[in-house]
C-alpha cells in the first residue's frame, strides 16, 4: 500500500530514480512507473482537503492502474484538526500491511502526521515501514528531473535511538539484542560491501549484547559485569576493522558509544574468571549501582533480591572473608544477620540503633523477597512494593565499616550442654576436656542425685545450671528451652555433647543446639568415647576417654 498526500494545482514534473525518469503531474503515478515491476503498489491512500478530493484526486485515479482511496482530512491545523487526521490514516490501514510512504505533496505539515502515523503502526499493528520516497522539487538532477530521494533511514532512526536509549535506561536491554540480531540476519549478513570480518565482528557484538540483556534480566550481577565487559570489547574490535558505517546503522559510532557507557557502569574487570574476583567496596558500590538500575527501571523482584545478596557479601567483606563466593560461607553469614533479626523481635531496647537499623532492614528484605519470589502465592494480598524510603541513607553506610557488625551477646565464653545418663563418665570427660565456663546439665529424676559427685570428681570449678526431665517423654522439652533461652546468648560458644542420656535427652540436647544457632552462638558438636567393655565402665565411672569435636574430624 501507499500512503500519499495530494495538493491543489499539480504541474507536469519530470521525476528520476536511479537512472530511470518519467514524467506525470502527481509523484505517486511517477514513483509507481519507476519502481521494478515487483516493488510497486497495490492500492494507494491518498489524504485529500474536500476541494484537492474535487480537483486533484480524479487525476489520481485515471493515472494510476490501482485501486485509489480518498483520505478526508480537514483543513486547519488546531490540535483537534491533526489528531483527527492522523486518526484517519490509522483507520485506513490494516495490521501486518507493507507500506510504502510518498511524501511529495500535500501541505508541509503532512510528513510530520505520516512520522507519527508511522510510528504507532510500526510499535502497535506490526506493521512494515517499505520505504519513504520524496520527489526533490527544489533541486533537481542536470537533466532537470526531480530525483526521488529516500528517507526510510529517518525512520530506522527513531528505531535505533529508542532501541539505544531503552538499552541506557535498562528498562528493555533485550530491545537493542533483539534489534541487533535481525538487522545482521536482514542486513548485514547479504550484504556484498561488507567484508567478512567486519560480519564476524558484528555478530560478536550483537551476541555479547544478547547476553547481556539476558544475564540483566536475570539479575546475576557478576556474569553480568563481565558480560559487560566482553560488550565493550566487542564493540572496540569492530572499530578496529575500519568504518563502521559500512554497516550502514543510522549514526552507527555515536550509538555505539552510547551503548558502551551504559554498559560501563557494571563492568568487571575482563581478564579475570569469577573464582578470582576480589570483594572489596569497589564491587559492593558497583552492585549498589546495579540495585539503582534495577530500581528506576522498574525489575523490583531483582532489586530486592540483590540487596539481600549484598548485605551478606558486606557483612563478609567487614569479616575479612576471602572466601566471599563459597556457598556455605555466604549461609553461615546468613544464618547470623538471621539471628540479629530474630533477637531484636524480641530484645531491640538492648540493641545500638545501628544493629536495630541492620535488623530492620534484613527483616524487610527477608519478607519482601519471600513475598516477590514466590510471586504472591500466599493466603495473604501482597502491597506494591517500592523502593525503600531507607535504600539512600542505607548506601551511605556501605563504607562504614563498623554498622556492618551484626554479632550481639556473647562475652561470657563456653556454654557446655549435655546429657546426664546412667553412665556419668561421659559427661565426666567432657568437663575435664571441654572445661567450660558454664555447664548445661540436662538429666532425669534417676540420675540428676549423682552430679554432686561427678563434677567433684571432675575437679570442675564452673557454674552448673540443672534441667531435670522426664527420661523418657519428649513432651515439655520446648518449655525447658525457652525458659534458657536468655542465658544462652551471652556465651561465645556453645559445646554440645552427642553423647550420653536417653532419646529423649538427647533430643533435648538438640533444640538446646537448634536455638543457639537461631541466637547466632557458635554451635559445636563432641562425642566421648569410652573404649572399655561395659562392666569395666561400671566399675569405674569417672575415667577419662577421649573427647572428638566432630566438625574437626570432617563428620
Amino acid at each position: 500500500m501507499l500512503l500519499t498526500a495530494l495538493g491543489l494545482g499539480p504541474k507536469e514534473t519530470k521525476y528520476a530514480l536511479e537512472n530511470r525518469t518519467w514524467k506525470s503531474s502527481l509523484s505517486p503515478v511517477a514513483l509507481y512507473n519507476l519502481l521494478p515491476e515487483d516493488g510497486r503498489f497495490e492500492s494507494v491512500l491518498a489524504l485529500c482537503t474536500e476541494e484537492v478530493l474535487e480537483k486533484t484526486f480524479p487525476i489520481l485515479e485515471q493515472e494510476l492502474p490501482v485501486r485509489c482511496e480518498p483520505v478526508c482530512v480537514p483543513h486547519g491545523v488546531s490540535s483537534g484538526d491533526l489528531q483527527a487526521t492522523v486518526h484517519n490514516i490509522l483507520e485506513k490501514i490494516p495490521p501486518k500491511t507493507k507500506l510504502t510512504l510518498d511524501v511529495t505533496h500535500g501541505f508541509r505539515h503532512y510528513p510530520f502526521l505520516f512520522f507519527v502515523a508511522c510510528l504507532y503502526l510500526m510499535a502497535l499493528k506490526d506493521v512494515e515501514i517499505h520505504k519513504v520516497w520524496y520527489g526533490r522539487l527544489d533541486a533537481k538532477n542536470p537533466d532537470g528531473a526531480a530525483p526521488f530521494i529516500d528517507l526510510s533511514m529517518l525512520l530506522d532512526m527513531v528505531e535505533w535511538f529508542r532501541v539505544v536509549q531503552s538499552f541506557r535506561d535498562m528498562s528493555n536491554p533485550k530491545a537493542l539484542a533483539d534489534m541487533l540480531l535481525a538487522y545482521g540476519m536482514d542486513e548485514i549478513k547479504p550484504a556484498r560491501n561488507i567484508s567478512p570480518d567486519a560480519k564476524k565482528k558484528y555478530n560478536a557484538v550483537s551476541s555479547a549484547a544478547k547476553d547481556f540483556a539476558e544475564l540483566f534480566g536475570m539479575g546475576l550481577p557478576l556474569e553480568l559485569g563481565m558480560a559487560s565487559a566482553d560488550l565493550q570489547r566487542r564493540i572496540e574490535e569492530l572499530r578496529r576493522v575500519g568504518d563502521i558505517s559500512s554497516i550502514k546503522i543510522p549514526l552507527a559510532n555515536e550509538l555505539l558509544l552510547e551503548i558502551e557507557k551504559a554498559a560501563e557502569r557494571f563492568r568487571l574487570p575482563e581478564s579475570k574468571e569469577k573464582k578470582d574476583l576480589v570483594l572489596d567496596l569497589e564491587e559492593i558500590h558497583r552492585q549498589a549501582k546495579l540495585i539503582d538500575t534495577y530500581f528506576e527501571a522498574g525489575y523490583y523482584n531483582n532489586a530486592i533480591g540483590l540487596i539481600r545478596e549484598l548485605i551478606i557479601s558486606r557483612l563478609m567483606l567487614a569479616d575479612d572473608e576471602k572466601s566471599w563466593l563459597d556457598i556455605s560461607q555466604r549461609r553461615d553469614t546468613e544464618r547470623r544477620i538471621g539471628s540479629l533479626m530474630d533477637y531484636s523481635k524480641k530484645n531491640s531496647a538492648a540493641l545500638t540503633d545501628d544493629r536495630k537499623m541492620l535488623a530492620g532492614i534484613w527483616s524487610f528484605i527477608v519478607d519482601a523477597r519471600n513475598k516477590l519470589h514466590h510471586h504472591g502465592m500466599t493466603e495473604g494480598g501482597v502491597k506494591q512494593i517500592k523502593i525503600p524510603e531507607w535504600w539512600d541513607k542505607f548506601k551511605q553506610r556501605l563504607d562504614d565499616n563498623s554498622f556492618w557488625d551484626c554479632g550481639f551477646g556473647g562475652g561470657s565464653g563456653r556454654l557446655l550442654i549435655s546429657a546426664l545418663g546412667l553412665h556419668p563418665g561421659f559427661l565426666y570427660t567432657a568437663l575435664r576436656q571441654v572445661n567450660p565456663e558454664v555447664c548445661l546439665v540436662v538429666a532425669s529424676n534417676e540420675t540428676v542425685g549423682g552430679l554432686e559427685e561427678l563434677t567433684r570428681t571432675a575437679g570442675y570449678s564452673g557454674d552448673l545450671e540443672i534441667e531435670v526431665m522426664n527420661a523418657y517423654s519428649f513432651n515439655g522439652i520446648k518449655n525447658i528451652v525457652d525458659k534458657f533461652e536468655g542465658r544462652i546468648i551471652g556465651f561465645d560458644e556453645v559445646v554440645c555433647n552427642l553423647t550420653g542420656g536417653t532419646a529423649a535427652m538427647q533430643y533435648a540436647v538438640i533444640q538446646f543446639a537448634r536455638r543457639a544457632e537461631r541466637l547466632g552462638r557458635n554451635v559445636r558438636w563432641i562425642a566421648v568415647i569410652d573404649n572399655r567393655l561395659p562392666d569395666e565402665q561400671k566399675l569405674d565411672p569417672y575415667f577419662e576417654g577421649e573427647v572428638v569435636f566432630l566438625e574437626d574430624a570432617g563428620i
